[in-house]
């Protein structure tokens, strides 16, 4: 009897070994949302409704310092997808769907070769690949479909890797259309609003409607941790739980400030796997942790070797580092419109170096303009009803911005030109400029210009960086004083140079005008862009006929989107409408979705910024 006994004990503790993972490794899930920084009641926000993930929070480590190194969604899963900056690849750009250097595969492939059954649902939204894109998706997820389930795999003792997305708090889920037959719950007079944004009704209610979004998005979380639950898998799980980039708000997504940048990190791993955690269940974490370190964290978990190609740095398991002193964020073209920015994040101050600081924060973005708050934001700036802290948003920007999170959370008053903090400034533009050169960022290449790919980027005569990082630092300066290096730089046999030094004559405008013979030799140059570029910046120091015709030329027959999107961009710019009426019809010849956008605001007569 006790040897009958003993046999079906033991048999249960091999059938319970085998359900839970036999080989010792643990499951890993990955939930996540879209666009919502941490407006949740973990993280303090007494107005939002998010009980499953307030839930999860309690045994979780809470991440207070986690970035998305881009504000906006593709070029931010570039990063998560790869463990490779997206600067470094050339994705910088929103849809730039930029190929991936050589032997570097979307990182569920190591997964998978190690064992893992890996799932998608669903978003493959990765603004480029491996060259082979189709042999790369089917290397690296055994499902990628709506349908993608851990439930799915043939043996229940396999580990997986899943990855569910929720896009309920999608910044689309706030344009007008979407609650024609919605009860609002959230009170827009209860909403705490920060400090960059005006108080208006519009927002108020856009603000309302998000807290709405984000209850949505929990009872979905909530759902599949209950099936996790259900399977018996939440001991032999390590949860993850984020958000894409930061929030649907007005210069949230798409802008590189903490609204932007900054999103919810809950880390549930349960009693199993123990020794993985960064603190007991429900502490906070303060450690500065950035998307790039994902696939690293998750090759470490899993005991797999990390490719040399990563730069990210695992924050836990056996090959967790120390923690880092910045994170570096990036901003590049979303949608219709350019604007180059680099981003250094330490844990109390926020810096930001504008390359094109000739042009507003807020940009008129189509897509974004959907939203209410941000036409009626516009509208109270131009009505002069706006504090500085929300209308200098709507001016050229600063050459640099400094931010000390710590007493300025909302990002509004620019420290980099007050003495005291000329240590910490230095600081951290030196922190920029060196990650610039450690990763080969991209960010001197433009988009549009012939022979963008990563090979270039590693080859110092076809992108000589140290020189293009102090000309682009000059550019970012706007100081007519180095009027002459731009000169110097137009000359250049090298394209990206020319461009630069197009650049800086285009942002000091009028002040650049001893270079205009210069610029009207660059409307022959061999590069498209930089003609197009030229004439941009002779329309925009008071030379528009000398400008109008290379305009006109690529509005009417730009042989790629890009550059019929700079050329339209042009027009938009310096308000080309005005002086040549005839654009018009070339406008309607115009091609490319972006370009599209650009055009139907020129024609509706819309205003700048």
């Amino acid at each position: 009897m006790e040897m009958r006994f003993f046999l079906i004990i033991s048999s249960v503790f091999i059938l319970s070994g085998a359900l839970s993972g036999a080989d010792e490794r643990p499951n890993i899930l990955w939930i996540t949302s879209e666009d919502n920084g941490p407006y949740l009641g973990c993280y303090g926000d007494g107005l939002a409704r998010t009980p499953h993930l307030d839930g999860l929070a309690k045994e979780s480590t809470r991440y207070r310092n986690c970035f998305s190194n881009a504000a906006v969604c593709a070029p931010a899963r570039q990063t998560l997808i790869s463990g490779m900056y997206a600067t470094s690849i050339g994705g910088q750009h929103m849809r730039s769907s930029a190929t991936f250097p050589e032997g570097v595969s979307f990182f569920p492939k190591y997964l998978r070769d190690a064992g893992y059954y890996t799932t998608n649902n669903s978003k493959t939204d990765y603004n480029g690949g491996p060259r082979d894109s189709g042999a790369a998706m089917k290397a690296a997820w055994n499902e990628s479909s709506r349908k993608a389930h851990w439930r799915n795999r043939p043996d229940p003792t396999t580990p997986f890797f899943s990855v569910f997305n929720i896009t309920d708090s999608h910044e689309s889920n706030l344009f007008p259309n979407r609650w024609k037959n919605r009860e609002l719950k959230t009170d827009p007079e209860s909403v705490n609003l920060p400090a960059h944004l005006p108080d208006l009704p519009e927002i108020r209610l856009d603000l309302a409607r998000y807290y709405d979004c984000l209850e949505e998005m929990d009872k979905k979380a909530g759902a599949i941790l209950r099936e996790l639950q259900k399977d018996g898998l939440a001991e032999n799980t390590i949860v993850f739980y984020f958000a894409d980039h930061g929030g649907s708000m007005p210069r949230g997504k798409s802008f590189t400030y903490d609204s932007g940048t900054q999103v919810p990190l809950l880390i549930r791993t349960p009693e199993t796997w123990k020794t993985f955690r960064e603190g007991a269940p429900g502490e906070v974490s303060d450690r500065l942790v950035s998307f790039v370190d994902f696939a690293p964290t998750l090759l470490s978990l899993v005991d797999t070797d990390i490719p040399e190609h990563m730069q990210g740095q695992a924050f836990l398991g056996p090959a967790a580092a120390a923690p880092r002193p910045f994170v570096h964020t990036f901003r590049g073209r979303r949608g219709e419109r350019y604007d180059i920015v680099r981003g250094v994040r330490g844990d109390e101050f926020l810096y930001l170096r504008n390359y094109t600081p000739h042009l507003p924060v807020m940009q008129f973005n189509a897509y974004s303009f959907g939203i209410p708050g941000y036409g009626a934001w516009k509208a109270a700036v131009e009505s002069g009803r706006c504090a500085k802290e929300q209308s200098q948003w709507f001016q050229p920007k600063p050459s640099e911005e400094l931010y000390r999170v710590t007493d300025d959370p909302d990002n509004v008053k620019n420290l980099a030109d007050d003495p005291a903090f000329s240590t910490v400034l230095e600081k951290y533009r030196a922190g920029n400029d060196r990650h610039i050169r450690e990763i080969r960022d991209s960010v001197f290449f433009p988009e549009g210009m012939e022979g963008r790919e990563f090979a270039a980027y590693q080859d110092d005569l076809r992108y000589p960086l140290d020189q293009l990082i102090e000309l682009g630092s000059a550019v970012s300066d706007r100081d007519p004083a180095h009027l002459e290096l731009f000169r110097d730089a137009l000359k250049s046999e090298n394209p990206c140079l020319r461009y630069w030094g197009v650049m800086g004559c285009l942002v000091l405008e009028e002040e650049a005008t001893d270079a205009k013979q210069d610029l009207i030799e660059r409307l022959e140059d061999s590069s498209p862009l930089i003609q197009i570029q030229a004439a941009r910046a002779l329309a925009g120091m008071g030379a528009k006929s000398e400008a109008l015709p290379t305009i006109r030329h690529f509005t009417e027959s730009a042989k790629t989107q890009e550059l019929a999107l700079r050329a339209v961009l042009a027009i938009d710019e310096c308000d080309l409408l005005e002086t040549d009426p005839g654009l018009r019809e070339l406008l309607k010849k115009a091609k490319g979705s972006y370009t599209q956008r650009v055009v139907d605001k020129l024609l509706s007569g819309a205003s700048n910024p």
